[in-house]
């Protein structure tokens, strides 16, 4: 079987979307799958990317928001479902330009929700099924701004629709954004399957100083989501330390300019140990070497953020910041959040979620399904 996966995100590039993407690839490829990628190119080296396609801005900018020119605007507004479709459809006309492989299976992943504009593209060029994945809701607590209006919602449920139609297979990372999913287009759920994160166990903990109680957050905070406030980490934080002054908190990934000012104007020292951007395996051992991992979710967030997969792989206990009803449904949500982080109580134990080899094998055997049977519905 072979099989092209079309990302916005991709290793090496540092970004949370690209976790989803690198697990299906290393899953299908442990399932036994011939795997290619297509992806923009990657902020050092070329990765296991085997279809370039140029992108102006592959990471954001970590200083403070440009004003908005009126072609930013318009770009925002004109198009649909977002102005990543440009992007999507390059990545199809390379694709389709390059002639030199036929896959049976096309997968795109989203966000962004244009990516699946190059999957309708390649299933009615090259003849192959598609798969449409989704990582996060597409307009249920959306992180799009423009998305909150109400006539861009009614205009986006029909590219919704559109995608959701064509498809010959939709898959989710969890249960409530398959739900979306079915109110966007019913009649689906023969070929909707919901096909968690998985995280392998981390290649080893890295080395951090002995006699300290480390705590460690990786990824961007409000580059992921403008809700998300570097300074109601730091105020628990502060609480901490004077519970515990031999806590450490080690911040891994792209932060603000802004962010950064937060943190110096904190005027906690060396008790805050930035590593800047690491590479994923790099992070990975961060976490696996943490005696907590720290995650900060926005108020309205609607599901659970991918890294706490990781965190669970590596069986580190974590505290959750914010959020909303998921991480109180689940029991999450600590009474002191200052205790916990200086390490006077306990944190949450997760269970271990699946590898990417067993969420490999069980794609496999719906592509294979699909491929065999056909399971579309219109």
């Amino acid at each position: 079987m072979k099989v092209l996966l079309v990302a916005r995100h991709y290793p090496p590039t540092v970004s949370g979307g690209s976790r989803r993407a690198h697990t299906l690839v290393t899953g299908l490829r442990s399932a036994g799958v011939e795997v290619r990628v297509a992806a923009p190119q990657p902020e050092c080296g070329r990765g296991d990317v085997d279809y370039l396609v140029y992108h102006p801005n592959v990471s954001p900018s970590q200083g403070p928001p440009a004003r908005p020119a009126v072609r930013d605007h318009l770009r925002e507004w004109l198009l649909f479902p977002d102005p990543d479709v440009r992007w999507a459809r390059r990545a199809a006309k390379a694709i389709l330009q390059a002639a030199d492989w036929q896959p049976d299976w096309v997968i795109t992943s989203a966000p962004p929700e244009s990516i699946h504009e190059c999957g309708l593209i390649l299933q009615r060029r090259l003849g192959c099924k598609w798969l449409a994945d989704f990582r996060d809701h597409w307009l249920e607590s959306p992180l799009r701004p423009v998305r909150h209006y109400s006539i861009r919602r009614y205009i986006e449920r029909y590219w919704a629709r559109r995608y959701l139609s064509a498809a010959d297979l939709v898959t989710s990372v969890n249960l409530r954004i398959d739900e979306e999913l079915s109110r966007l287009k019913p009649g689906t759920a023969c070929k909707r399957k919901v096909l968690p994160q998985a995280a392998d166990p981390p290649p080893g903990p890295m080395m951090l100083p002995a006699g300290f109680r480390h705590v460690v957050h990786t990824g961007s905070f409000s580059l992921s989501d403008p809700c998300r406030r570097i300074e109601d980490v730091l105020a628990v934080f502060r609480e901490a330390l004077a519970l515990n002054q031999k806590l450490v908190l080690h911040l891994a990934g792209r932060l603000t300019d802004a962010e950064q000012a937060a943190i110096a104007r904190a005027g906690l020292g060396e008790a805050i140990l930035h590593h800047g951007i690491l590479p994923l395996v790099h992070a990975r051992e961060l976490q696996a070497a943490a005696d907590l991992g720290l995650v900060l979710a926005s108020p309205g967030s609607p599901a659970v953020p991918g890294k706490l997969f990781e965190y669970a792989a590596s069986k580190t206990p974590v505290l959750v910041i914010g959020g909303g009803r998921w991480v109180d449904e689940a029991g999450w949500r600590a009474k002191n959040a200052p205790a916990v982080l200086a390490g006077l109580a306990d944190g949450v134990v997760l269970p271990v979620p699946p590898s990417a080899q067993e969420t490999g094998a069980q794609l496999r055997l719906w592509l294979e399904e699909g491929s065999t049977h056909g399971i579309r519905a219109r």
